[in-house]
This record gives structure tokens, C-alpha cells and sequence, in this order.
């Protein structure tokens, strides 16, 4: 049986959360995570870059809402 990988993308600028979804995700066998960003424009360039299955993304970020990546995203 063949598990799929999700390739999942923390943008948020809280360390803290940050470190607890990691914490979170890396117990997931069907998660590789590929790290975390701090604002929008390292965010972009990140998921342009990667090519994430899932992005979890802090709507209140320096560089502006997260809420506007989500068009980018899709």
C-alpha cells in the first residue's frame, strides 16, 4: 500500500506557532514539510518555487494579508 505525501508550507511569522506546527506535522508520515516562511514575499517565492499540496497561511503577515496570496496560490 502506498501512502501519498502532502508537501505542506508554513507562512507565518510567529516562531512559536511556527515550532508547534512543525512539531505537529513532522509526527504525520504522510506530510514532508518543507519549511516555513516569514512574510508575503518570501511566502511567493517559496510556493512558486516548491510547488505545495497545502500552504498554511497566517492572514495577519508582514508584507500584507495573507488573504491576497490566495488567489497566487490557487
Amino acid at each position: 500500500m502506498s501512502h501519498c505525501i502532502a508537501r505542506v508550507l508554513i507562512v507565518d511569522d510567529s516562531e512559536i506557532i511556527g515550532e508547534r506546527l512543525k512539531e505537529f506535522l513532522n509526527q504525520c508520515e504522510t506530510v514532508e514539510l518543507i519549511g516555513q516562511t516569514y512574510n508575503i514575499d518570501e511566502g511567493r517565492i517559496k510556493i512558486e518555487a516548491e510547488h505545495p499540496e497545502i500552504v498554511i497561511l497566517d492572514i495577519g503577515i508582514p508584507g500584507g494579508s495573507g488573504i491576497f496570496l490566495i488567489p497566487e496560490i490557487k
